[in-house]
């Protein structure tokens, strides 16, 4: 079924059937008017939703960052079963009228969205040093005993390691995502993962 063709009116009533096609089209034309806005912040975004969309996934299937905007609008729709769009569930944020489901859907879309976009600016082009080196080692560069001690006794998984390895050689986020093919959230929560290991095994 297209997404164009799914109704958005009032009258429509939310199911377990087609909650997930509500939802895609809400997301979707949620990032197109944000990314008018925000161009490129969102470009990479809107771009993995759209293929996740459009190429019908299995269960099983990788989905990328983008589709979490889907999963949002889902997410949210689904408190609101067997309820019509068009019917009103909040005050508005300013106690100035109500919401309807709908338009609180969309808003708290756009309240996501708008965490991502800092969370985005934040990690672009940022490069982490995890392991502190002694200015001998940084001239010596043969001697890495220390660090090879302290990565051994942090016992990273391989995933974190190829992370460690991609910083250490002093790569950008955008960098390793392309060469290691993992995604962003994934390396911040590989990043913080790593420096709690660090800490506990440095003391």
């Amino acid at each position: 079924m297209k997404k164009e063709t799914i109704s958005l009116k009032d009258d429509v009533i939310i199911t377990k059937g087609n909650v997930q096609a509500l939802g895609e089209v809400i997301a979707i034309r949620a990032v197109t008017l944000k990314k008018k806005f925000e161009g490129k912040n969102l470009e990479k975004l809107q771009g993995g939703m759209l293929y996740d969309i459009y190429h019908n996934k299995g269960i099983n299937s990788t989905y990328s960052d983008g589709y979490d905007v889907v999963q949002e609008a889902v997410c949210f729709l689904c408190n609101y079963i067997g309820r019509p769009l068009g019917e009103v569930c909040q005050k508005s944020k300013h106690g100035k009228g109500f919401d309807c489901i709908r338009l609180a859907c969309y808003k708290h879309i756009y309240s996501y969205l708008r965490k991502q976009i800092q969370v985005n600016k934040q990690l672009e082009n940022e490069v982490i040093n995890f392991i502190a080196v002694d200015e001998d080692i940084i001239k010596e560069p043969e001697d890495l005993t220390r660090v090879n001690f302290l990565i051994e006794k942090m016992k990273l998984t391989p995933k974190e390691f190829k992370v460690l390895s991609c910083f250490y050689d002093q790569m950008t986020y955008d960098n390793i995502e392309k060469t290691a093919h993992i995604a962003r959230r994934t390396i911040s929560k590989i990043r913080k993962s790593l420096k709690q290991k660090y800490l506990s095994c440095a003391c």
